[in-house]
């Protein structure tokens, strides 16, 4: 976003030079006749066509990114400027949140671990949908692929298993402490193994997204052990 900010000022400084030459040009262009201005003209439009035709191009440009996830072993994405920026949405997503951010023992609270993981999976869900008219690359899957494995292999068992059984458990001990559940520690087991499978999945969300290089300051780093944790 800052990046953007500061670029402001030199691409209206460049429109503004873009729109000048073009006004001296349709003037040049209307004091002459015949040929010349026809030239002229064409030339003008072959310009503004061509710088047309150039930015739809970058914008819809692909990039083959390969990533190696444990679970589908090495793949190949095509990735265009739209896919990059939906793989960086939902990193920021998983980033941020207990999908593969550690929960020890003793802190956070289950029902909030849980909300959070449905909120991520609808989040994915909508980003899903409105990709759902991007184009197809025969033999190359799609950012929303991975998106789709990560929910239907991962969160979708996990919530619909203990999104139940807490609502089930708080259902009939409405007043009662969250450490007073017995699933209590069953849950956090299975939520570090789902934080372990979902870690390489975000990390290969964020090759696509163009985060190599800084996936520690994101929390992507190595995860922790057993002994750190």
């Amino acid at each position: 976003m800052r990046r953007w900010v500061r670029a402001v000022p030199l691409i209206l400084l460049m429109s503004i030079a873009f729109g000048l030459g073009c006004g001296g040009l349709l003037y040049a262009a209307s004091r002459l006749s015949g040929v010349t201005q026809y030239l002229l003209t064409g030339s003008l439009a072959g310009l503004v066509g061509g710088a047309v035709a150039l930015w739809i191009t970058r914008s819809a440009s692909v990039a083959e990114v390969e990533v190696t996830i444990p679970q589908l072993s090495k793949v190949t994405f095509a990735v265009t400027k739209d896919h990059r920026v939906m793989a960086r949405r939902i990193v920021n997503q998983l980033a941020s949140r207990t999908a593969i951010q550690p929960l020890a023992d003793g802190t956070g609270y289950a029902n909030e671990a849980i909300q959070s993981l449905y909120d991520l999976f609808v989040f994915v869900r909508q980003l899903v949908d409105e990709d759902a008219t991007a184009r197809i690359f025969p033999g190359r899957p799609k950012v929303d692929v991975l998106a789709l494995n990560m929910q239907n292999k991962h969160l979708r068992p996990f919530l619909s298993t203990w999104h139940r059984a807490y609502g089930d458990w708080r259902a009939i001990n409405g007043g009662a402490p969250e450490s007073a559940w017995p699933l209590e520690d069953r849950f956090r087991a299975e939520l570090r193994a789902l934080q372990e499978d979902l870690r390489p999945i975000a990390i290969a969300f964020a090759t696509m997204a163009g985060f190599e290089g800084y996936t520690e300051v994101i929390g992507l780093g190595p995860a922790p052990t057993a002994a750190a944790a």
